[in-house]
């Protein structure tokens, strides 16, 4: 079906909820060879993406950019040397984060990593804008990688610009 600039509409199939929704094909999306989505409006928006003042160890949204009350108990409580050094999360753990994560993790849904796989690679750049990291995923043993059918640190590492070694053995 043509739009006004030349383009059409592209039916697709959401990773989260299974409804059909359309995604305009235009000449640009074409030409900057744009990705199809994968996820519908109704669904990215229930996504609330970590913005503004965080925690520096944890990333938990607060009102200032400093420690969290919480990681100051937990530093006074744990030796240093088993201390966080950074996290840092891409979106807020909501109930649709959880379902989420739920169907990715323990369900064996490995599709759904395309949900947010454009943000978790930006956020990581923004970060991490060293492109000398290195990343190791952590191994699964044999018999839950058999049970999931994959290893999702090796899906989330496959989505970032940096070389992945595997020196870890379960």
């Amino acid at each position: 079906m043509p739009n006004e600039a030349g383009g059409g509409i592209h039916k697709l199939i959401c990773l989260l909820c299974d409804s059909q929704f359309s995604q305009a094909v235009t000449w640009s999306t074409l030409f900057l060879l744009k990705p199809d989505e994968k996820v519908c409006h109704s669904c990215k928006s229930k996504f609330k993406k970590i913005t503004g003042q965080i925690c520096t160890l944890c990333g938990r949204p607060q009102s200032v950019h400093a420690v969290c009350r919480d990681c100051e108990v937990w530093k006074s409580r744990v030796s240093d040397s088993l201390l966080l050094r950074q996290n840092r999360s891409v979106y807020t753990y909501n109930e649709m984060m959880k379902e989420t994560l739920s169907r990715f993790k323990f369900r064996g849904d490995a599709e759904i990593i395309n949900a947010f796989k454009s943000d978790f690679s930006s956020a990581f750049s923004e970060v991490y804008p060293d492109k000398h990291f290195v990343l190791v995923p952590i191994p699964l043993s044999k018999e839950r990688e058999e049970e999931r059918g994959f290893n999702q640190a090796q899906l989330l590492a496959e989505c970032l610009d940096r070389p992945i070694h595997h020196p870890l053995i379960r």
